[in-house]
């Protein structure tokens, strides 16, 4: 019988790794979409990205295995909206409003809540 979703009072490690498996595969779509802006100004930048792009979706597929997809898709693109916009300011000096910011912000009680509600 396949183990309910983050379900019982044990939180092992095993129950908290499809947690983590997420979390960087998030960071590998962000680190790829990051070195995407950057390559016209070389092979390498493409390389890097699109192998992270591959990780990335490959590690999503293995996550899907113990992970609904409304809570696993919903949970990349938000993580990964607030770290590519985080990336871009530093590495590429993009400006982040007070608006952005707010919208930015308004992205984590949506993965909260996909989490909390059934």
């Amino acid at each position: 019988m396949e183990e309910p979703f983050l379900g019982g009072k044990d939180r092992t490690a095993t129950s908290l790794m499809p947690i983590f498996t997420l979390l960087v595969t998030i960071c590998l779509e962000s680190i790829g979409t990051l070195f995407l802006k950057r390559s016209f100004d070389g092979i390498g930048y493409c390389v890097v990205a699109y192998s992270c792009y591959f990780a990335s979706l490959a590690l999503f597929s293995v996550v899907l295995k113990r992970l609904p997809l409304a809570i696993a898709y919903t949970t990349w693109c938000a993580l990964g909206t607030v770290l590519v916009s985080v990336g871009s300011y530093f590495l590429y000096n993009e400006r982040i409003s007070w608006q952005k910011s707010v919208c930015i912000a308004c992205t984590i009680p949506c993965v909260v809540g996909m989490y909390v509600f059934p």
